[in-house]
């Protein structure tokens, strides 16, 4: 079967917006730091319930890291609609080992490939794979911002660089949202994410991931320190 790894779409973002996956949520991509790794994760549950996602991942991780960012390369570079917006591990996550010099190759080659001037949202789920990540990123001058998952809010107290973290205080979304609004205040260059926002106060217009009309960019912002999720 002539298979090949496919970029794909993110339904929380603007249209035309893609996703770039290399594996499965919750294989050994995804580091075992990552306190919702066999407890709670989204993803994981979302592809219990549409297997069809984890076989994609599985597949894609079998191919090979070199491989998807080369497929994934060939297939912008031919893209002629505009892109709002490019998230990394919508599901699994990037490898949590250090890169071949094919891997780190491929990699920055396809960065290269992106538009310009395309937000990048790179989530990363350890402080030792967003360093590795950020060391490529300066060593090859990638327009990229690295945001670690805080796993706690013990980790917010030390040196994170740009990070994001999930917000549990309150009994429903409205309160978990307000109360993450009072807690991002405290924090220089703190966002809540606008897009759960909006749903919680059930606005007319949705927010989404990406540049344009109704869109945020929050997440690909070096001058945005923390992107607080309310639990939702």
């Amino acid at each position: 079967m002539n298979w090949k790894p496919k970029i794909g779409t993110f339904g929380k973002a603007l249209d035309g917006a893609i996703s770039l996956n290399f594996s499965e949520s919750g294989g050994v991509n995804c580091s075992n730091q990552c306190k919702l790794k066999g407890n709670g994760c989204y993803a994981i549950h979302t592809e219990k319930m549409k297997p069809s996602i984890a076989v994609s991942g599985e597949r894609k991780r079998e191919a090979g890291f070199a491989e998807c960012c080369r497929e994934y390369q060939s297939q912008i570079e031919k893209r002629k609609a505009p892109i709002p917006w490019i998230r990394f591990s919508s599901f699994g996550s990037v490898p949590n080992r250090p890169l071949s010099e094919e891997e780190i190759s491929a990699f920055v080659s396809l960065v290269r490939s992106f538009p310009e001037n395309v937000p990048v949202h790179f989530p990363v789920e350890s402080p030792q794979k967003a360093e590795r990540f950020r060391m490529i990123a300066v060593a090859f001058d990638l327009p990229l911002v690295i945001r670690e998952s805080l796993q706690s809010q013990n980790r917010l107290k030390r040196e994170f660089g740009n990070g994001s973290f999930v917000f549990n205080d309150g009994a429903t979304l409205r309160e978990r949202v307000q109360n993450a609004r009072d807690f991002a205040r405290t924090i220089p260059g703190a966002k809540v994410c606008p897009a759960i926002a909006s749903t919680a106060n059930k606005r007319p217009v949705k927010i989404k991931c990406g540049n344009g009309k109704h869109g945020c960019t929050a997440c690909a912002r070096e001058d945005v320190s923390l992107v607080v999720y309310p639990r939702h």
